[in-house]
């Protein structure tokens, strides 16, 4: 457990820094870019991650899982591979410029744009996960937080100052990501020596089993997508470009959350790939428990002053959006555990056994939304997301007492579902009582998971890293 602690720490740190200079630039953001034009920025972005599983047969995924494993020449092999397989996606995507066009012409008036941050942003990524698979945490959480620098300083210079607007923000992210590849790769120095045409050749039998792996890992991702964001495509049909730049707002604040979560996912995961022995008794259940309490104590502690955050500190014509954020973090805390719970999967190389939960939950969402998204609006489309991720987290939870019954105690996470519905519930209530209600709420919620708080805190008074 001590590496997955020191990992947790070093991607913790980092996310905190990296989301405090985010939500920083966000007020400035929304203040020079209109509801439509942060619509637009919103639609690249997602097109981006729609079309990255895809076209690059998830080979990040496979870089990490045999990374961790390699040893130095043959990850430079992998690295290659990897390189090779995102350049060819590339290549093929921009030749479907057309077909792209009819999906989404919004992406089409960014064409130059959305092809280049496809590309580095893939390029970024490869080298971020083969930062953690050599070990190099700290080196990937500096390397995250210096990225999220750049962009605020590119947005400041690019929206503020020289007024560009959606190019702008783009333009930030290509020179973000450049400089971010260049200084990883002069960390790395992963070629030490002259390169030559061998360094180019892909390893063939290496790649057939890289795809293998990472191939049936793209129905998940995709699945994820359909969860996460198709509805914006939903709200775009069905309500216009101004619905879908407030829900893109609504999910920023969620966002925070599950980035926050995604990285003690990939510390654990990494525990995982090459310490920790998942079969041992209690050792999943106890972290598991652990990482529910951390995230449904940030997901309290968002819900409660969410309605007087927006409202004070955002432009009036973004106001509207808080009324779904409650709900929006609600589903957050279920990916999150979702996303703990697939780390058991990937470690046993068990790809299809949480890839189906994801494509069936993927189809209930696109049924939600289509029922009761012109109803409900953007609020239908919260919901939709939450009672997804919702059925996702009870089949994987299942799959696991199956796979082994010491893995999960269901009791402990419905109490705490328990106090984040009463929270959301109580956010609508319009009396200044909610906080105080809310405010008893949390303090229960540390009341009854006072052993573990206390763990932490004699954790951090220790300065070390140890089991829990």
């Amino acid at each position: 457990m001590k590496k997955f602690f020191k990992d947790t720490f070093y991607f913790v740190l980092s996310s905190v820094t990296r989301y405090g200079i985010q939500i920083l630039l966000l007020p400035f953001i929304t203040y020079y870019l209109t509801v439509s034009e942060y619509g637009s920025i919103d639609a690249v972005i997602i097109f981006i991650s729609f079309t990255s599983p895809l076209f690059t047969l998830m080979i990040n995924e496979s870089l990490l899982r045999f990374t961790v494993d390699a040893q130095n020449a043959v990850a430079r092999k992998l690295l290659n591979n990897s390189f090779t397989v995102i350049t060819i996606g590339t290549v093929i995507l921009f030749f479907l410029k057309e077909p792209i066009l009819h999906i989404d012409p919004i992406v089409g008036s960014y064409w130059k744009f959305f092809i280049i941050l496809y590309f580095l942003s893939n390029i970024h990524s490869c080298l971020a996960q083969y930062l953690k698979a050599i070990g190099k945490t700290k080196i990937y959480s500096i390397q995250s937080v210096i990225d999220s620098i750049l962009l605020f300083i590119g947005c400041c210079i690019t929206i503020i100052i020289l007024r560009m607007g959606v190019n702008g923000y783009f333009l930030s992210l290509i020179i973000g990501h450049t400089l971010m590849i260049i200084i990883i790769f002069r960390y790395i120095n992963i070629f030490k020596k002259p390169l030559s045409v061998k360094d180019f050749v892909i390893d063939v039998p290496l790649l057939r089993l890289m795809l293998i792996y990472s191939i049936p890992i793209i129905f998940s991702a995709i699945s994820w997508w359909v969860i996460s964001v198709s509805d914006r495509y939903m709200i775009f049909l069905f309500l216009g470009i101004e619905q879908r730049g407030l829900y893109s707002f609504a999910n920023k604040i969620p966002n925070i959350v599950m980035s926050f979560s995604g990285l003690i996912v990939e510390a654990w995961l990494l525990s995982f790939l090459s310490v920790l022995d998942i079969r041992k008794v209690g050792i999943f259940e106890k972290a598991y428990r652990s990482f529910d309490i951390i995230i449904t104590f940030l997901t309290i502690l968002l819900i409660i002053p969410i309605e007087i955050l927006i409202k004070s500190v955002f432009p009036e014509s973004y106001a509207e959006a808080w009324f779904c954020i409650p709900i929006l973090l609600a589903s957050i805390r279920y990916k999150s555990l979702a996303g703990f719970q697939s780390s058991v999967f990937r470690k046993e190389k068990l790809v299809m056994k949480f890839s189906l939960p994801t494509i069936l939950s993927a189809i209930i969402n696109i049924i939600l939304n289509i029922l009761i998204l012109k109803r409900f609006g953007i609020v239908g489309a919260a919901i939709s997301t939450m009672l997804s991720f919702y059925i996702l987290w009870i089949i994987r939870s299942l799959q696991l007492k199956k796979l082994d019954s010491s893995y999960l105690k269901f009791r402990n996470c419905f109490r705490n579902d328990l106090l984040i519905y009463f929270t959301c519930i109580l956010t609508y209530w319009e009396s200044n009582t909610k906080y105080l209600i809310n405010g008893l709420l949390l303090t229960g919620f540390f009341y009854l998971n006072r052993k573990i708080f206390r763990q932490y805190i004699l954790l951090i008074k220790r300065r070390k890293f140890g089991s829990i």
